[in-house]
């Protein structure tokens, strides 16, 4: 009798997920047929898109669905290019999203590439944020834009960050992404990148000197990434940065998170 009830309950969510699977193919496909301001009542129909439920569908199922996703990012209906979004940036939540996006690394490129495309931040993270580990194509994608004059602060952050990450043993790698922080003169992007440095955790040494001249900067925002970069690394790397985090941990001037943190990165 056992038995027979866990058959069944098998035999439910077998059913259930098939149906999932069908309905997200089904969505997509009636999508691209929606007239303007019509995707509520498809909601309704078919569910929300998210991490969640595109999460649930076998590989199959997405790579069914990514060629419809693809049609809808270039409708002339900004709700249907919404709906064609929603799907990918699920796609790339997922922990095999290299896989599944690795063959559309060129569809993505073109993207980016349109002109006056208001989403071109977005497919710049979709292209850098790929699990479980960036495809090659996609960091030579990311490389070659990286010093793109059309690159706003914001989507230049993306690209060095993905960079980082990717790449952070490769000391050319980090030398271009670090000139190129270094001209564009803006604080929160540089800031933002001294953190990124200690997330990624990169002991390059022009990395390390890079973090070191940032904790004697007037610019306090630029200390406090500096500080926090530095926690961030190992035990031998911080012992480099060791005056210059005791002088930051007494100092009144600083604010009292910073200086307990630089104290915190001075333990062994």
């Amino acid at each position: 009798m056992r038995t027979i009830k866990i058959f069944g309950l098998l035999m439910l969510f077998a059913i259930s997920a098939s149906a999932q699977e069908t309905s997200m193919h089904e969505r997509y496909r009636k999508i691209l047929n929606l007239l303007a301001g019509s995707l509520t009542k498809m909601d309704k129909l078919y569910g929300h898109v998210n991490e969640i439920t595109v999460g649930a569908l076998s590989q199959t199922e997405v790579g069914a669905v990514l060629p419809l996703a693809f049609q809808c990012v270039h409708s002339p209906d900004d709700e249907i290019v919404e709906a064609g979004y929603d799907f990918l940036i699920s796609v790339m939540l997922r922990f095999d999203s290299a896989g599944l996006l690795g063959p559309y690394i060129d569809d993505l490129g073109k993207l980016a590439e349109e002109k006056d495309n208001s989403r071109r931040q977005l497919v710049l993270l979709i292209l850098g944020s790929l699990k479980p580990k960036l495809p090659e194509k996609a960091i030579e994608y990311l490389k070659a834009n990286l010093e793109s004059t059309r690159n706003s602060n914001q989507e230049t952050l993306v690209i060095a960050a993905s960079l980082l990450q990717a790449a952070r043993t490769d000391a050319p790698t980090v030398h271009r992404v670090l000139l190129v922080v270094s001209s564009r003169s803006d604080a929160d992007l540089t800031s933002s990148v001294i953190r990124q440095l200690g997330l990624s955790r990169i002991r390059l040494p022009e990395a390390v000197n890079f973090i070191s001249s940032n904790l004697n900067q007037e610019d306090e925002f630029l200390r406090a990434s500096a500080v926090d970069a530095a926690s961030r690394l190992d035990k031998d790397t911080r012992a480099q940065f060791s005056s210059q985090l005791n002088r930051i941990a007494s100092d009144p001037k600083e604010t009292q998170y910073v200086r307990q943190q630089a104290a915190e990165a001075l333990k062994p």
